[in-house]
């Protein structure tokens, strides 16, 4: 992935792919790349559609904040979660339940 839109359209196919999953999910969940000049992101889950869109919003339910490389490890599975999160690598703010949710499209 060589930016946040290849990115935020591979998830988007994914969340069509596994609708099931998408169905139980709502809110907007902000990804924060402004750390390696990415911007920031958000992907609203509504009526088990999601969309994404650029930019800050309003009361997340949850933000990721990482650079932009570091997510793409751990979207590709090359970045344990869990030892990310340890690290540093990638900061969680708002619902932890709800990030880990997003595991399942992955």
């Amino acid at each position: 992935m060589d930016s946040p839109k290849a990115l935020m359209d591979d998830f988007i196919r994914k969340t069509e792919e596994k609708a099931e999953l998408t169905s139980s999910i709502t809110g907007v969940y902000q990804y924060d790349f402004s750390a390696s000049d990415h911007g920031v992101w958000s992907i609203t889950f509504e009526n088990g559609k999601a969309v994404y869109t650029e930019g800050e919003t309003q009361n997340p339910v949850v933000t990721i904040k990482a650079k932009f490389d570091t997510f793409v490890d751990f979207y590709q599975g090359k970045l344990n979660a869990m030892s990310a999160v340890m690290t540093g690598k990638i900061k969680i703010k708002g619902n932890m339940s709800a990030a880990m949710k997003m595991q399942q499209f992955l």
